[in-house]
């Protein structure tokens, strides 16, 4: 049963502008965020990626991408992005499916590996 009643021409209309309007704005915020996304990503397509953790060499990225894309407007707020990475011809991983992974450059990966070298060599003998 309805509660309440119908919209009536001017109301259809005035709620039809509305809804341009917001999906105008959610439109120019994703251009904006998929702009920002390629700006402030350290890699890019072409760039090699690598697991920061163990120095091992994942792949070649070849798509940058926001997870919340295309898949709910509402959750598409942040710059965040992901890769997805050919590991061989024709095969890909990607790194929205692996959370807890950390993924960055080489110079990344060696970075981290030169500070676990250091917290080493200052660990006292047992």
């Amino acid at each position: 049963m309805r509660t309440q009643r119908p919209l009536n021409a001017d109301e259809e209309s005035e709620l039809e502008a509305l809804n341009v309007a917001v999906q105008a704005a959610i439109d120019s915020r994703r251009e904006w965020l998929d702009a920002k996304m390629r700006e402030t990503s350290k890699l890019q397509v072409g760039d090699e990626i690598y697991d920061v953790a163990t120095g091992e060499k994942l792949g070649v990225v070849s798509r940058l991408y926001r997870y919340h894309t295309g898949r709910n407007d509402l959750y598409d707020t942040h710059v965040e992005c992901d890769y997805q990475y050919e590991t061989r011809p024709g095969c890909f991983g990607n790194t929205s499916s692996q959370s807890g992974r950390v993924f960055g450059t080489r110079e990344d990966a060696a970075a981290r590996a030169k500070s676990l070298v250091a917290q080493l060599d200052g660990a006292p003998y047992e």
